[in-house]
């Protein structure tokens, strides 16, 4: 990440931690594409390492953005989806936060235990939001 172009500048000077109780994956099935809903075994926060990054657009438009920093995804959640977020314990978070370090383990020594669930093919639909988007399909 630290010497990829896009990523460079974010990750030497803005670097963040965005908390999350879980985020959603789909899965390519026989019957398409479902949607999972990842989330912390035993319920709780993750701590997501992020990028934020402002830039000019050539028309003169300021750009604020965000990128998820990902990794190889944790066997639990592998069969959805081959990469996931990576999650930082608490002293992971800070050191995330601290000074550049030029090189960064993407592989947290211990990463949360996930677990996943299927959930309506409602999350694909732009500007819906309730509390049913995240409730398990049975």
């Amino acid at each position: 990440m630290a010497a990829k172009p896009s990523f460079r500048d974010a990750y030497r000077r803005s670097r963040v931690v965005v908390t999350a109780d879980g985020w959603y994956e789909w899965a390519r099935t026989n019957r398409g594409k479902e949607p999972y809903r990842i989330v912390p075994e035993g319920g709780g926060v993750l701590l997501l390492a992020a990028v934020a990054d402002r830039w000019r657009t050539p028309e003169g438009l300021e750009v604020e953005g965000l990128a998820l920093v990902t990794r190889p995804a944790a066997e639990e959640v592998a069969w959805i989806h081959p990469r996931m977020p990576l999650a930082l314990g608490p002293d992971l978070a800070e050191a995330w936060l601290a000074a550049p370090q030029e090189s960064w383990s993407l592989s947290p020594p211990d990463p949360p235990r996930l677990t996943a669930y299927r959930v309506s093919t409602r999350v694909n639909r732009a500007g819906v939001e309730d509390p049913d988007l995240i409730r398990p399909l049975v």
